[in-house]
């Protein structure tokens, strides 16, 4: 269960030695109350035959958060990886991300949500609207309303002394 979600289920498979090369694949749906969505990453520990691992990822969420906020949501887009050793202890992992957002305000009778701009009345002529006081979106929604590209790169900057990735006893993880 989660609070922006409502009722949650997901459906995952991974593998961490994938056709026995040690390559990571992952598999994910899930379906919710207000959200669905699915993902998959793969990555490859050792690119180019080298110390290096590289991967990718690619996801899709749709969202309703018009119980407690007057708009809908789908995030589309993909990462890019690629890990490299600085030294046996520090690590650096370069991202890149592209990923586009549709935010809609519905505008329904049932949801009417943007009537102030866009009248329901010549669709439903019986209807007396009342854009203020019927659950209007804000002038800052109705300005981020619509599909928007996002493009970003990121690092992370990772150092390890664990004594066992898998079990640790004695060590160190910080980034």
């Amino acid at each position: 269960y989660s609070t922006a979600d409502g009722f949650v289920a997901e459906v995952s498979v991974s593998e961490s030695n994938f056709l026995g090369r040690g390559q990571y694949v992952r598999a994910a749906a899930s379906l919710g109350q207000y959200s669905t969505g699915f993902e998959f990453s793969f990555t490859e520990p050792y690119f180019l035959a080298r110390r290096m691992a590289a991967g990718f990822d690619i996801f899709m969420k749709e969202t309703d958060n018009t119980r407690y906020s007057y708009y809908e949501n789908k995030v589309t887009g993909g990462t890019l990886r690629l890990g490299l050793p600085l030294t046996d202890e520090t690590s650096i992992l370069l991202r890149y991300s592209l990923f586009q957002t549709d935010l809609k305000i519905p505008n329904t009778v049932s949801k009417p949500y943007n009537d102030c701009w866009y009248s329901l009345a010549p669709t439903y002529p019986f209807r007396t609207p009342d854009c203020v006081n019927n659950g209007e979106a804000s002038l800052a929604l109705k300005e981020a309303s619509g599909e928007w590209l996002t493009s970003l790169i990121g690092y992370t900057l990772a150092y390890n002394t664990l004594d066992n990735n898998r079990n640790p006893r004695n060590g160190l993880y910080a980034e």
